[in-house]
């Protein structure tokens, strides 16, 4: 159903709805779906690389190896 609306909205709107989308944390590949319904954005696409950077950066990534859970360090 979202991909269906994202098709329909202007591209300024569906920049806005992707920002909005990622920003609750939902996964980078919704907004990748959203995109391949709609065809390809600049501006979206570089939100979702920055946002993978953000998860995937490095500060992030030793922040898990020396977190006390081991549930989050087995993650990395």
């Amino acid at each position: 159903m979202a991909q269906f609306v994202a098709c329909m909205l202007s591209a300024e709107t569906f920049t806005r709805f992707c920002e909005l989308v990622l920003a609750t944390g939902a996964p980078c590949e919704m907004v990748h779906d959203f995109l391949t319904e709609r065809g390809s954005s600049e501006k979206v696409e570089q939100m979702v690389r920055n946002k993978l950077r953000e998860i995937r950066g490095t500060d992030s990534v030793v922040a898990r190896i020396c977190h006390l859970s081991q549930q989050l360090r087995d993650g990395v």
